[in-house]
């Protein structure tokens, strides 16, 4: 008799879960054994700072070591890290985070050889792990067969190699890593560019020194009164595995994703080609160049991007994917890009914030108790507001006087996110005003 295992922690492009209750040790060592039938060895495996990360680690590492695949140890690294050399040595690999979830929460990034995220691959996988024997899947306490086969590599250099060739800064920079899988190379590769670096919150801290491995405008106020006090130009800071990055200007304010992106657009693109941003994206990207929206996710926007032939895109999470770099985003390297960029134009990071113009946005969020009554309720609310919402790449639109509400399920936690964007900071409160009463009234 085949066990069922619940398959709500496959998402579009990982496996993600809550520690103990959705992702178990037995389960993670059935999944190390289920990614072996996509794989072949030696398999990379790093890992972001959490505890439960090395725990998962380890659970995986024996599901492999089982059916005799060999594993390589790069200990604490970025994600984007892990691609690269999965990407440089031809070899599978694995990244064990959750990324920005909260504590308690893990999970699981794969890469093919050529340090591509695995996408439609984890529906192969998901279907191999539910139809494992329990059998089949030695007890925890059974010694292994022979000693183990695991070796260990430091990337952490030719990462920071890789990050910094032909890039050059002299600006004062606040880099805030949050105590996260950045905190070694993204200070070593802003220095190695010229950067006057101050860090906060230096080293790895498996709690993210108390704080949240996500970066969002209301946990950046700290980074700017660093750089204020500081009179930096720029500050930075990433979460929990580093493909996200956001910064805040000399000011003290933060800049928003979209600013960040169209400079980014103008100085590596043409502008014949498109901009990539997500659903929730301002509306004023349109304004300022030609844009093409696309689904929130890593795997979205890189498959809009290759249609389109477009160089750069963007989450308004702080995703910024830069095609001509690496296949997926990484925050620590479009950090170097954008420094770099910002010394040759002698431009201040305000000014891009400027230039693009106000973004009058709020964010929040429904929780739920799974990823099926969160997307249960999705669907229920979309078809009673069916009639008065517009179409989206994801979720819908909800205009208001004076704005809109962007409203999508996410695809890594059971909660549903809404947006509200306003032509004015005043239309902001009509907005919420009609979240609540349209949106939670509803749920």
């Amino acid at each position: 008799m085949h066990s069922r295992e619940p398959l709500s922690i496959f998402h579009a492009y990982d496996v993600r879960g809550r520690w103990g209750e959705e992702i178990s040790p037995s389960l993670g060592r059935k999944l190390g054994r289920a990614l072996a039938s996509r794989m072949n060895g030696p398999i990379l495996i790093g890992r972001d700072t959490r505890s439960a990360s090395r725990l998962l680690q380890d659970s995986i590492t024996a599901g492999l070591w089982d059916v005799g695949l060999p594993t390589v140890e790069l200990g604490i690294l970025p994600t984007p890290a892990i691609g690269f050399a999965c990407r440089e040595s031809a070899r599978f690999g694995l990244a064990i985070t959750p990324s920005h979830n909260p504590l308690g929460y893990v999970g699981v990034k794969a890469f093919t050889r050529a340090g591509m995220p695995f996408s439609t691959q984890w529906v192969a996988v998901s279907r191999t792990l539910a139809n494992l024997p329990a059998s089949s899947v030695p007890k925890p306490s059974q010694p292994r067969q022979g000693p183990p086969r695991i070796s260990k590599e430091d990337w952490g250099p030719k990462y920071v190699g890789h990050l910094t060739t032909g890039r050059t800064t002299t600006l004062r920079v606040v880099v805030d890593t949050r105590g996260g899988a950045t905190a070694q190379v993204a200070p070593a590769a802003l220095q190695t560019m010229g950067a006057d670096v101050l860090s906060m919150r230096t080293g790895f801290s498996a709690r993210f020194f108390g704080g949240s491995p996500e970066p969002t405008t209301d946990n950046v106020r700290d980074l700017a009164a660093r750089v204020l006090r500081e009179r930096a130009a720029i500050g930075v800071t990433f979460d929990g595995d580093g493909d996200r990055v956001l910064f805040v200007d000399e000011t003290g304010t933060l800049l928003p994703p979209e600013a960040v992106a169209l400079f980014l657009h103008e100085r590596l693109a043409t502008p014949r080609l498109p901009l990539v941003a997500t659903a929730d994206a301002s509306l004023r990207c349109e304004a300022k160049t030609l844009v093409v929206r696309s689904r929130i996710g890593s795997r979205f926007v890189t498959q809009a991007m290759k249609r389109s032939n477009a160089r750069v895109g963007f989450e308004v999470s702080s995703h910024y994917y830069l095609s001509d770099f690496a296949p997926d985003s990484d925050g620590v390297l479009t950090a170097c890009i954008l420094l770099d960029l910002l010394s040759s134009t002698r431009l201040r990071a305000s000014a891009l914030r400027k230039r693009f113009g106000p973004v009058h946005r709020l964010s929040g969020s429904l929780p739920f108790a799974s990823m099926s009554e969160a997307r249960r309720t999705y669907r229920t609310l979309r078809a009673r507001l069916q009639s008065r919402s517009l179409a989206s790449p994801d979720g819908f639109y909800l205009p208001f006087s004076g704005g809109r509400v962007h409203i999508r399920p996410s695809n890594t936690q059971p909660i549903i996110r809404w947006t509200v964007e306003g032509t004015a900071r005043r239309s902001l409160g009509r907005g919420v005003a009609f979240v609540h009463q349209e949106l939670l009234g509803l749920a």
